[in-house]
């Protein structure tokens, strides 16, 4: 049997606001509740205190929602240029900072990924022909 020293185990609430060094471990195809195709993320921190630590976020394949699909692509340096057929393996094992703030859901406090809650995961810029860092707000 496991011995567990639990004054030594972390509470399993949200992390901390702020931004996080993340590996897209998961991306799992569902519906939006308007009937868009929506990824499901599983976003897993990379280093300090908090490695190993998950964030969960969705991508929503909308109009309103494109800037940040563009957004997310441009970090991990997709090619932009064009039209472009994207899977969720093209996602999966890619790093990228992700930055997140405290909502209450259902009574509960959880982690929200902000609308441009994005960066690339080496502190660059997102790669060439992408504006989609200009956008602004939360979903």
């Amino acid at each position: 049997m496991p011995r567990i020293d639990f004054n030594k185990v972390g509470n399993a609430g949200p992390l901390p606001d702020g931004e996080y060094l993340c590996r897209i471990e998961r991306v799992e195809c569902s519906q939006s509740q308007y009937g868009d195709e929506m990824w499901n993320m599983r976003l897993a921190v990379q280093g300090g205190p908090h490695a190993g630590r998950v964030i969960y976020d969705n991508l929503a394949f909308s109009a309103e929602s494109l800037p940040r699909v563009k957004l997310l692509c441009a970090c991990i340096k997709l090619d932009l240029s064009g039209e472009l057929d994207l899977t969720p393996e093209m996602l999966r094992g890619r790093d990228v900072r992700v930055r997140v703030g405290t909502e209450k859901y259902q009574g509960r406090a959880r982690n929200k990924v902000f609308f441009d809650g994005y960066a690339p995961a080496q502190g660059e810029t997102p790669s060439e022909g992408s504006d989609a860092e200009d956008d602004e707000g939360e979903v």
